[in-house]
This record gives structure tokens, sequence and C-alpha cells, in this order.
């Protein structure tokens, strides 16, 4: 999504679906997806996002970011249908670092794919959270640079 804005912020305006895949390289038949929560400002709802988004209210769908109890299903269910359990304390700490955060369920996926590779036998601990952060980072913050790191490092000279 990322390179499809910035291909569209250089050609001032003047983008097309076609010109935006022709400078990208990507299909743009595919569904771009665009998280309530990452949204700057409202969107009136009979206009299209961009030319990157140029469907009508009534041809999308638009989807709530993961708050409360929501967020605590979330997390405890596919961790459960593993045979895996988290201390209660990491729970607790999970929703409250993903509180407010843009992308929070993106963001505690991939502390909970971490959290999975540091697991005691079938336990999630707090201490295996606590050792992803350190630096004045949280264990959130430090999964994400880890991703971003290792998608960089995937790239080649050429992508980067």
């Amino acid at each position: 999504m990322k390179q499809l804005e910035r291909a569209e912020k250089e050609l001032n305006g003047s983008a097309t679906p076609e010109l935006l895949a022709a400078r990208t390289g990507l299909d743009l038949e595919k569904i771009a997806q665009v998280r309530a929560e990452a949204a700057v400002k409202p969107v009136p709802l009979d206009e299209s996002l961009s030319v990157l988004w140029p469907v009508s209210r009534g041809e999308r769908v638009e989807i709530a970011p993961l708050r409360g109890a929501a967020l605590r299903e979330a997390i405890i269910r596919p961790a459960a249908d593993a045979g895996v359990h988290l201390e209660p304390v990491l729970l607790e700490r999970l929703l409250h670092d993903a509180g407010g955060e843009p992308g929070a369920l993106s963001l505690v996926q991939e502390t909970m794919v971490l959290l999975w590779e540091r697991r005691t036998r079938r336990l999630l601990t707090v201490s295996a959270y606590e050792e992803l952060g350190g630096q004045g980072r949280s264990g959130l913050a430090a999964a994400l640079a880890t991703r971003a790191d290792a998608a960089l490092a995937a790239l080649s000279p050429r992508s980067e």
C-alpha cells in the first residue's frame, strides 16, 4: 500500500490505475486492504479515497479495529486452539500495550509469533515478552521492528 501511495504522490494527483500499475509493477486488480485505524482523516461515505480505492460505499466493506473483549478473544482463542496458554499478566500486558495503537491486531500477531518461538512447553510468558522489548520499547514495538528488519533483509538491492 505504501508503494502505491508513494507512486500516487509522485504523480501529483494525475495517477490513473493503469499508470500506477505501470509505475509500481503491481496488479491493481487485487484487493487492497485499508485498515480503518490507519485512516488519517474521515472520508465522506459517498466518496472514494483516491484512485487507489475507486469504489463507492456500497462496494466496499469497512472493518473497525479490534478493541477490548474482541481483541482479548483474538489473542486467547488461537492460542487455546493450538493448545497453548498465556500467563494472565501477559494477556493484560498485551492488551495494555496494544491499547489504542494503530494496527493493534497486526502488532499482536507479530508479537504472538515471536512469543511462540520462546514458549515454555505450552505456556507463553510475560518474561519472554519482556525479553522481546528492552531499550525502552514494548514487546509489540520490538516484534514490529523484527518483522520490518526481516522484510528489508529479504529485499533485493534493487527493491530497496
